[in-house]
């Protein structure tokens, strides 16, 4: 588990094609289809205002960027344009994956999510700190089931990432790319580890002299192939049973490919197939 900001700083140094410019983070574009966001809606939970035009199997997708849901963010005025947001920055972080979008819609089940949507938009809002808002989310007042620390941290960093807030570190996407670029667990992050990792992302992007979520985001695109430090021991671990031999065969060749370790590797597959936000 790396905290070296030297280590961090020269593997986003040496990674080829990264996003170097805070404006092309803004400009990261992703699609998602509204129709099939509102066929899936669940029953009891009032219906987003933004999906109310979208045609029952209609193909019309929705191209939505960073900056857009910043923009969004700044109009959010009632529990509705919360939830709205909340489709927009699925929407983007989901993109059409079926599995990971499925892990988006699951939240809407929860009867208040409308209500601590907006509630934790308030916090951040006025001001409070956003490892504080962390902590809500994860464990307490602003709970949301099936709403975890990967998707969760992009609300809180779209809601306060662009105030003018130099008391606390500006809040950025936490989930298991980032995560295992750093050689950190894969889940279940405390606040006091995001509050590390919001601090250590600040203090390369100075090194780099770039914003924080251009490191955020230079780490993500690294997608784990290049993994800084290896993660504590019994942090991820995994058993592997009654794989076809074939199919063992040629996960063992392209584990040994990528320097990991069979079960690692396999660990690495399934949690890409589940966080696979086109993000």
């Amino acid at each position: 588990m790396t905290t070296n900001v030297e280590e961090i700083v020269a593997a986003i140094r040496g990674g080829k094609g990264l996003p170097w410019s805070d404006e092309k983070v803004y400009e990261q574009k992703e699609h998602f289809f509204p129709a099939t966001w509102r066929a899936k809606w669940p029953e009891g939970t009032p219906l987003a205002p933004y999906l109310r035009s979208a045609e029952a199997g209609s193909p019309a997708r929705r191209d939505v960027t960073r900056r857009e849901i910043f923009n969004a963010a700044e109009k959010v005025a009632t529990p509705e344009d919360a939830l709205d947001l909340y489709v927009l920055m699925c929407g983007w972080g989901a993109g059409f994956q079926g599995l990971t979008s499925y892990r988006c819609q699951r939240p809407l089940s929860d009867p208040g999510i409308t209500t601590k949507l907006f509630d934790s938009y308030q916090a951040i809002r006025g001001g409070a700190d956003p490892v504080d808002v962390y902590r809500d989310l994860q464990s307490g007042g602003f709970k949301i089931k099936y709403f975890g620390p990967a998707f969760f941290t992009k609300w809180i960093y779209f809601l306060g990432y662009e105030l003018p807030d130099t008391t606390h570190p500006k809040p950025l996407i936490l989930d298991s790319r980032v995560a295992t670029t750093l050689g950190w667990k894969s889940w279940g992050w405390t606040p006091e580890e995001y509050r590390q990792y919001l601090c250590l992302a600040a203090e390369v992007a100075e090194r780099l002299g770039v914003e924080p979520h251009v490191v955020e985001h230079a780490l993500y695109a690294l997608r784990g192939d290049v993994v800084i430090d290896e993660p504590e021991a019994g942090l991820r671990s995994i058993v592997v049973n009654g794989v076809p031999e074939e199919v063992r065969t040629q996960l063992e060749r392209q584990a040994a490919a990528h320097g990991r370790t069979f079960e690692d590797y396999v660990l690495k597959v399934l949690i890409d197939a589940t966080e696979q936000p086109s993000r």
